[in-house]
């Protein structure tokens, strides 16, 4: 397996990973990886093309993307460790659950779900793809990144939308294209959240136009070691609410750590 080429590691302690979502790259962490840096062992990679990430072996799976996870792990020689995923992210993290779960300590979605796509909603990412196709990542970006925001933030924060939206037209439409594609073709993972038998999060956001946040919260009632948490926000609380997800976020990976510490006594 090609190893990894780019990830951030920072701090010491229970190893948490942070993987961003569809037009990211790590950064999109930055406020969780300052509220936590110093309590835990925080790796956070650029995905395929993202970042500081190689764009010369694009991914042709959500699983492919799994797989770079494990190479992490594997060179840090890291046993097992908490993988939270943002959007895409989480998609990859129910992947990687499905495939290593003996590599988790507990698993998260940030805004995402464990349905695959209706076909009304791969239709609406073809059409995404042919205007990427036409029109580049700037165009594309600057008219779909505000819909991910609550309709308040984006009356009362465009500064911090422009500035996501400036950086991220920095990626190649072959990477949006290829994460698209890889997106379209997932399956429906819905029984990997049922039968987890390690801790789960979903952090859903009550104006979130991406993930519909009454299917998100019908997922969580699937599994009893699922614990959901419902934000004022749309589909970016690590922007919109930072604070408040940081809270969230703390507190999962110190019930998993106090959890691992009494099953070692």
């Amino acid at each position: 397996m090609q190893a990894y080429t780019h990830y951030k590691k920072m701090g010491s302690g229970i190893p948490v990973m942070l993987v961003h979502g569809f037009g990211e790259d790590a950064s999109i962490w930055d406020a969780q990886i300052k509220a936590l840096e110093n309590d835990y062992l925080l790796l956070v990679p650029d995905l395929r093309g993202t970042g500081k990430a190689s764009a010369s072996s694009l991914p042709t799976s959500i699983e492919a993307l799994a797989d770079d996870l494990l190479s992490i792990l594997d060179a840090e020689k890291i046993q097992s460790c908490i993988l939270l995923g943002h959007s895409m992210g989480g998609y990859i993290a129910l992947a990687f659950a499905e495939m290593y779960p003996e590599r988790l300590l507990a698993f998260g979605f940030i805004h995402s779900t464990t349905y695959a796509d209706t076909e009304e909603k791969k239709e609406m990412r073809r059409k995404a793809i042919a205007f990427i196709n036409t029109h580049e990542s700037a165009a594309f970006l600057k008219t779909s990144t505000p819909n991910l925001f609550s309709e308040s933030f984006q009356r009362e924060h465009p500064s911090i939308i422009n500035q996501l939206i400036e950086k991220s037209s920095t990626l190649q439409p072959s990477v949006l294209i290829a994460h698209y594609q890889a997106i379209i073709s997932r399956p429906d993972r819905m029984h990997v959240l049922a039968e987890s038998k390690v801790p789960v999060l979903m952090v859903i956001g009550k104006e979130d136009k991406a993930v519909n946040p009454a299917d998100a919260e019908a997922q969580s009632k699937l599994n009893p070691l699922c614990t959901a948490v419902i934000l004022d926000t749309g589909h970016m609380s690590m922007l919109e609410a930072p604070e408040q997800l940081n809270l969230h976020i703390r507190s999962f990976i110190d019930t998993v750590s106090k959890a691992i510490r009494i099953d070692s006594l």
